[in-house]
């Protein structure tokens, strides 16, 4: 259930109980898939908005590599909002709003009606730094996947534009369709770019990777490989290193996810 707070009244989506879902998102699928850089990426979002009738978008996410490595990435339509302000309002609010959402697994409203019915201090402070930044309606997305990683998508509007029916299974359906694909397309990228490897792996060390993949035991990749059970577990554990892991599936699974076999 879309809401303002989990204990807030939920009128301003009664229509959610359509049972007939609108399509006219899915063209998010097929887009986030096909970029390619964070540019294609904000261009999806640019769309996103514009469908939604908002004048901005944010998205926050945070990414862990390994042990070692974790990037943060933000997509903004940061011109979209007033000038006149400086970019510290605007990333308060943003902090304010991953910060609240880091707490919830559901979308939520930050309005002015949604800032009256909580009674909850920070949410009121942030639907208050948002109508300062010019920003009358907002809906935000947490996103918490299989992995660890978060995320957060938000639209807002300049004026009252999340109206009952607007609020109905189009940003319910569309919305969360489009938080979900943004931050897989975001997590790939993340993947394909993160410099996961200080030096690359031999050649030996890459055999041993693929026969791991297969399920092939240290017995086994001796075997194949003509190498010692010592020979065999000296490349294992030096490529482990090098992926920052301490089990040799780890950095099967961490090879996969960043295309090196």
């Amino acid at each position: 259930m879309l809401s303002c707070l989990s204990n807030t009244d939920h009128s301003v989506v009664q229509s959610f109980a359509s049972p007939v879902a609108d399509t006219r998102g899915l063209w998010v699928i097929t887009a986030s898939q096909a970029a390619k850089t964070e540019d294609d990426l904000n261009a999806v979002l640019s769309r996103a908005a514009t469908d939604f009738g908002s004048s901005y978008y944010s998205y926050s996410g945070r990414f862990t590599i390994d042990s070692r490595t974790s990037f943060a990435k933000v997509l903004s339509s940061r011109s979209s909002v007033s000038t006149v302000l400086s970019n510290g309002s605007y990333d308060r609010v943003l902090s304010m709003v991953v910060r609240h959402a880091q707490g919830r697994l559901t979308p939520f409203f930050w309005s002015k009606a949604c800032s009256a019915a909580s009674g909850v201090q920070d949410f009121q402070d942030l639907c208050g730094e948002a109508r300062l930044l010019g920003l009358h309606d907002g809906v935000s997305y947490p996103i918490h996947d299989a992995t660890g990683d978060f995320g957060v998508l938000s639209f807002a509007a300049s004026e009252r534009a999340f109206g009952d029916a607007y609020c109905s299974h189009r940003l319910l359906a569309d919305g969360l369709l489009v938080a979900a694909f943004t931050h897989d397309a975001m997590r790939r990228l993340v993947n394909k770019s993160a410099k996961i490897l200080e030096k690359p792996l031999t050649e030996r060390e890459s055999e041993c990777l693929r026969l791991i993949a297969i399920g092939k035991s240290t017995w086994e990749m001796s075997k194949i490989l003509g190498l010692s059970e010592h020979g065999v577990l000296h490349h294992v554990r030096s490529l482990m290193s090098k992926f920052g892991v301490h089990h040799r599936h780890q950095a099967v699974i961490r090879a996969t996810a960043c295309g090196l076999i």
